[in-house]
C-alpha cells in the first residue's frame, strides 16, 4: 500500500488521529497543529453540547426557515442585481436574506430599502474592518467580520451564505433542503461553475470536502448550507496567518470536530466576472 493511499484512509477514518494526520502533514510544522488542536478541544465540546440541545428540531422540519447570509462593500448595483436577484428567483419560499455591510460607503442601503421586501434586512458595520495589506492575504480574509455578523442575525434553522457577486441557480435552496430531509448531514454543499478569466469557466466542488491528497479544499463557500448551530465555528479573520483562506480554515475546523458533512453532485451556483473585470480571486483588477 502505497504512503499516498495509507495517508487517504487515514484522513478518511472517524477516528481523531487520521484527522491531525493530515493537519500535520499538509502544514508541516508544529505550530499550526497545536492551533488546531487549541480550537478542536474548545470547538468539539461546544458542538457535542449543540446537538444536545437542538438536533432533535431537524428531525421533525418540513420547511425550514433559510437565512441567506450576504457581505458586500460598496458592490451595491451589483449585489442587487445580481445576488439578492438570484435568491429572490429561488423556486423554494421560505428564506430571509440578512446583508451586512462592511462600512459600505456607497448606495447599497438605499438600494435596499427601495426593493421594500421584508424578507431582506441590510446592517451596514460602522467602519470598514481591518485587512492586511498585502492584496492575496486580504483576499483570503476579506468579509470576515460581514460574515461573523450575518451569522449572528440568523433566524433560520438553516444558514446559507451567498457572495455578493454570485448567483444562486434557481433550484439552489429547494436542492439542498431536499436532500437534508433525506440525511443527517448538518453542513451540504454543492457544485458550482466559476468565470476565472474572461469566456474561461471551471467547476468546484466535490467529495470529500478536504482533499485527501492534502491540496485545496472541496467546498465553495457560496455552496454551502449548515445548521444554524454550526455558526458556534466563527470564521477568523487571522487565519491568513495560516496560509488559508477564512473559509478552508473554518471547513478544516468543523471537519477535525466531527461536523457531518453532505455533498449533493449538481451545479447550483454561479460565479460570473464582475462587470470590467478580466481575472478572478485577487487578481480582479477591481479587489478593494
Amino acid at each position: 500500500m502505497s504512503w499516498r493511499h495509507k495517508l487517504s484512509k487515514a484522513i478518511s477514518s472517524p477516528n481523531q488521529a487520521g484527522r491531525y494526520a493530515y493537519v500535520a502533514f499538509r502544514y508541516c510544522y508544529f505550530g499550526p497543529v497545536m492551533y488546531f488542536y487549541s480550537f478542536r478541544r474548545k470547538e468539539t465540546a461546544a458542538l457535542k453540547r449543540a446537538r444536545q440541545l437542538h438536533e432533535n428540531e431537524y428531525r421533525s422540519l418540513t420547511n425550514p426557515l433559510i437565512s441567506v447570509t450576504i457581505a458586500t462593500y460598496n458592490r451595491g448595483q451589483l449585489l442587487e442585481e445580481r445576488a439578492i436577484q438570484s435568491v429572490l428567483n429561488q423556486t423554494y419560499s421560505n428564506f430571509e436574506i440578512i446583508v451586512v455591510g462592511d462600512g459600505c460607503t456607497d448606495d447599497t442601503g438605499d438600494r435596499i430599502q427601495r426593493l421594500n421586501d421584508p424578507r431582506i434586512r441590510f446592517i451596514n458595520l460602522p467602519e470598514r474592518s481591518k485587512y492586511p495589506e498585502d492584496s492575496q492575504r486580504r483576499w483570503m480574509v476579506a468579509g470576515t467580520p460581514p460574515v461573523n455578523r450575518a451569522m449572528a442575525e440568523a433566524r433560520g434553522a438553516w444558514i446559507a451564505h451567498l457572495d455578493d457577486d454570485e448567483i444562486f441557480e434557481p433550484e439552489h435552496l429547494a436542492t439542498l433542503v431536499a436532500f437534508s430531509q433525506e440525511s443527517d448531514a448538518e453542513f451540504i454543499y454543492s457544485r458550482s461553475r466559476r468565470e476565472i478569466a474572461t469566456g474561461e469557466w471551471i467547476e468546484g466542488g466535490s467529495y470529500p470536502p478536504i482533499n485527501p491528497l492534502f491540496s485545496t479544499h472541496n467546498i465553495i463557500h457560496s455552496t454551502a448550507m449548515f445548521r444554524r448551530y454550526l455558526r458556534l465555528f466563527q470564521f477568523d479573520i487571522d487565519a491568513w496567518k495560516y496560509h488559508l483562506a477564512v473559509d478552508h480554515h473554518v471547513w478544516l475546523r468543523m471537519q477535525i470536530a466531527g461536523v457531518r458533512f453532505g455533498f449533493v453532485d449538481m451545479i447550483t451556483n454561479i460565479a460570473p466576472l464582475r462587470p470590467s473585470t478580466t481575472m478572478h480571486s485577487y487578481h480582479a483588477e477591481d479587489r478593494l
